[in-house]
């Protein structure tokens, strides 16, 4: 047990190393991260135990190997890269857990190949669904942190994603850039505005209308990602099927022929959670057709309201469960009362 800290000063040594290096360092871990192939690692520390401690100015080099997630899902091969940290002094037995983020100021840099996608569904792993597989291609990532507050960001390229769902499967090649404006470790709370993820030689399996070559824009204008994603965004795709399998919205298949929408553009705020997937102030356009709509799909309950117009044509379509209704008079009405509740 920890003594008196009154006399913690007369009953433990202090450490101090200077100029240290360790070449080759073979692995690197960070919680659930791990690096292992050739790293350098510079620096030094103090430590007072109960007292005091502090480490840096320190560097980590990464001269070739694998990042993984855990010692099996790679998420960068061939990676290289450098990592600096100056942790301030802090005394141990009071700054715990993510609290040390605060102390913590520096900047990190690595490059790599993406091989396998399949690591993200480490994160989704409160959901059933999309389950990623495939998906190779460069990818880069810099971030600077200040006292915990972190500014960067990554571009991505990957060819031959599949992402599976129950009602369907999507493949195709995604490239992007996660834009990283302000990232609050300690709370979990990551600013994602301006970023960015294209579609493009899509392909989509196993449900009632089929696409291929199938691409789509998806540009982040606000959101965040704090315990599931929260963005406001706009969107342009060659038309709008898969996007149905993409947000697990399981129209039938007549409301899927309709709402086709070639040329399609659009807008809506979008809320995705473990369990939850929510569209709010959805507002399309595509070939002669306007769509304005809600959807909200929280664990086994499906509910949506969608109104389309077509020049002084106006037809409501009602989402509840595995049933759907078809609104002709006062559609625009109803849609608006809908929509509210």
């Amino acid at each position: 047990p920890p003594p008196d800290p009154k006399y913690a000063r007369h009953h433990f040594w202090t450490v101090r190393v200077e100029n240290f290096v360790a070449d080759p360092t073979p692995e690197v871990w960070v919680e659930i991260y791990r690096f292992q192939g050739h790293a350098r690692v510079t620096g030094g520390f103090y430590l007072h135990p109960h007292v005091e401690a502090w480490i840096g100015p320190a560097a980590v080099q990464f001269l070739s190997g694998d990042l993984t997630l855990g010692s099996e899902e790679h998420v960068l091969r061939s990676m290289t890269g450098r990592s600096d940290c100056l942790i301030e002094p802090h005394a141990p037995d009071q700054v715990r857990g993510d609290e040390i983020w605060r102390k913590i100021s520096g900047s990190m840099k690595v490059e790599g190949r993406l091989e396998d996608l399949r690591f993200l569904n480490y994160f989704l792993r409160r959901s059933k669904e999309p389950r990623f597989t495939g998906g190779s291609g460069p990818a880069r990532f810099a971030v600077r942190f200040d006292h915990g507050i972190g500014k960067g960001g990554a571009d991505f390229e990957a060819s031959g994603v599949s992402a599976r769902y129950g009602s369907g499967t999507v493949r195709g090649r995604a490239s992007g850039r996660l834009e990283i404006p302000r990232w609050d470790v300690v709370n979990g709370d990551m600013e994602i505005s301006g970023s960015r993820v294209d579609l493009s030689n899509v392909l989509s399996e196993g449900t009632k209308h089929d696409e291929r070559d199938w691409w789509g824009r998806f540009q982040v204008v606000n959101g965040r990602l704090h315990g599931g994603l929260q963005a406001q965004g706009v969107v342009s795709a060659r038309d709008a099927r898969p996007l149905y399998t993409l947000f697990r919205a399981d129209l039938p298949g007549w409301a899927q022929g309709i709402l086709k929408l070639e040329g399609l553009s659009g807008r809506a705020r979008v809320r995705l959670g473990s369990d939850l997937v929510d569209v709010e102030d959805m507002d399309a356009t595509g070939g002669h057709f306007h769509i304005a709509g809600r959807y909200r799909q929280k664990g086994k309950e499906t509910l949506g309201a969608f109104l389309v117009e077509n020049g002084l044509l106006a037809v409501g379509i009602a989402i509840d469960g595995d049933a759907s209704h078809v609104k002709l008079l006062g559609a625009r009405k109803w849609f608006e009362s809908a929509a509210a509740r």
